[in-house]
């Protein structure tokens, strides 16, 4: 009886214990920002480089294969904006123009459509292409020497999603998820004077963000394994599995981090108390 018992708890450790859900992380502003890079090229005068930054403000939503001790990361959503407009100039050959950004946000590109997963190793992620749209306008104003006065005004959105390489640190102690150094890198390039003027933009979005684990799937603290929403012996054999491998699954009782019989009686009185 013994040995069948070991055989079905090694099972249970191979499958896991909970199938995994998505949580929403936040994005912390004093630690995260977007440095934006334009480049307004004429034809046949040259072209002039302006950089200028922000901090941001936003979510993402994630997903961890686990969050004890994750090994891969899926994105489900994100939307990161910028809490002010940015301010660019530009000047060469007779020409000088003005353009400032407004109201601009990246976001995910392809909600509903994960994207991943990717391996988490040593706790660093790597996507090499995440789908990337952008919103908010760009205004330029001023004087192109042969070309005359300009006020033109460019709608970020009407430009196609694009593939943006996306990395990062990420933990996660089964109470919270932190997201440090994530980066977001995009390029892409817009017509602003047609024929005559194009602008190339490229921005950097950095950013740390946190969050709490997602609730178990299950009814309560003894509900660990499928099917969910019924308690029996899978459930039983998945708690005696995170229970030897100090899984935050079954620290279901204070001191948080410690595993001791007040865990056990914990999850117990759960099991006892059965599902709604």
């Amino acid at each position: 009886m013994t040995h069948r018992f070991v055989t079905v708890a090694l099972v249970a450790a191979a499958a896991g214990i909970a199938s995994a859900q998505p949580t929403t992380i936040t994005v912390d502003s004093a630690q995260s920002q977007m440095d934006l890079t334009l480049t307004l090229n004429v034809a046949l005068l040259g072209s002039d480089t302006a950089t200028d930054s922000s901090p941001i403000s936003g979510t993402l939503e994630i997903e961890l294969d686990d969050y004890g001790v994750p090994t891969s990361i899926t994105i489900h959503d994100f939307n990161l904006a910028l809490s002010n407009d940015l301010a660019f100039n530009f000047s060469f050959f007779l020409s000088n123009v003005d353009a400032t950004t407004t109201g601009l946000t990246a976001f995910y590109a392809t909600p509903g459509t994960p994207t991943g997963p990717v391996p988490v190793v040593a706790d660093l992620f790597a996507f090499p292409a995440v789908p990337t749209a952008q919103s908010g306008t760009i205004t330029a104003t001023g004087n192109i020497f042969g070309v005359g006065d300009i006020n033109e005004v460019v709608d970020l959105s009407a430009n196609p999603p694009f593939l943006a390489p996306t990395d990062g640190m990420i933990t996660s102690d089964g109470v919270t998820v932190t997201l440090d150094g994530g980066m977001i890198t995009f390029s892409g390039t817009t017509e602003i004077v047609p024929g005559v003027a194009t602008m190339d933009v490229m921005g950097t979005v950095t950013f740390v963000a946190s969050g709490p684990v997602p609730a178990p799937a299950g009814c309560n603290a003894a509900d660990l394994a499928e099917p969910f929403d019924v308690l029996d012996f899978s459930d039983v054999v998945a708690f005696l599995t995170a229970f030897g491998s100090m899984d935050p699954a079954a620290d279901v009782a204070p001191p948080t981090g410690v595993f001791d019989f007040s865990d056990v009686v914990a999850f117990l009185g759960a099991f006892g108390a059965g599902c709604p």
